[in-house]
């Protein structure tokens, strides 16, 4: 079992975008994963609308 618990996108300090990250999560294969900006819940829909589309 895969899980990464501490993911950043652009709205904080990361460089990819929310959808970005779900994505190299999912070419991961992992199996748990968790975005946490610092500050923000913004781009959180993003990533869920990703995670769903991908079945992650």
């Amino acid at each position: 079992m895969k899980v990464d618990l501490h993911n950043h996108s652009y709205y904080s300090d990361g460089v990819f975008s929310p959808t970005e990250v779900v994505r190299l999560a999912d070419e991961a294969d992992c199996n748990l994963f968790a975005l946490t900006d610092h500050d923000t819940t913004d781009g959180l829909a993003e990533a869920q609308q990703m995670a769903d589309e991908l079945s992650v």
